[in-house]
């Protein structure tokens, strides 16, 4: 058996400012189960081939961090926090919601390595409509055709998926549900039933 991590609490609403802040932790120490990856680490076997890439974006956060040090110093810890590390945290827990809700919906399947291929694996994404930022966000609700067609810009999202609904309605994955709620009824799901037998070939949340 293995189990998808999440933050532990089934109190969705009140997990949200920690989420983020826990998916760092899980990033730098590698506790993904069964799978220990340090994505602070560029010669990690995962990052084969882009050791370059990837020390180029640590070296990047090293010096926003010693820009934000240097911001307290003149500044003080507290404008810092309110100028800098809220709303990075308010930026990052949206990015936690938005990416857990583009793949978890009840009965998307996740595949084992056996069972996945390139179009059942980037059609195992939902679609939602992230209401009045919906395009402010260039659109990326729309996620079953930016998984099946990366180069597609954003701004032709919609017009792709108008045309994939039309020609494979059979293959579309949509929740039409508000977005908060639905990341606690998610949410929810996802704490109760994220333990996987070893040898399941797909997972899906009901």
């Amino acid at each position: 058996m293995w189990t998808v991590e999440g933050p532990g609490r089934a109190d969705c609403y009140g997990a949200l400012p920690t989420t983020t802040l826990r998916m760092v932790l899980r990033m730098l120490t590698g506790s993904y189960n069964p799978r220990h990856v340090n994505h602070f680490n560029p010669f990690e076997k995962m990052f084969v081939g882009h050791v370059v890439g990837c020390t180029f974006s640590l070296g990047s956060m090293a010096v926003a961090g010693l820009a934000a040090y240097q911001y307290s110093v003149v500044y003080g810890l507290t404008t810092l926090a309110v100028h800098y590390v809220v709303p990075l945290l308010l930026f990052g827990t949206y990015i936690v919601v938005v990416t857990f809700l583009h793949h978890c919906d009840v009965d998307t399947p996740w595949y084992s390595d056996e069972r996945w291929d390139f179009v059942r694996g980037q059609l195992s994404s939902v679609d939602r409509h992230y209401g009045i930022i919906h395009h402010v966000i260039h659109c990326i609700g729309t996620h079953q055709m930016h998984h099946m067609f990366t180069r597609i810009p954003h701004y032709h999202l919609e017009e792709a998926t108008e045309h994939f609904r039309r020609a494979f309605p059979h293959l579309v994955r949509r929740c039409d549900d508000p977005i908060l709620p639905a990341f606690v009824r998610m949410f929810q799901k996802f704490e109760q039933q994220s333990t996987i037998d070893d040898d399941a070939k797909e997972h899906v949340f009901k």
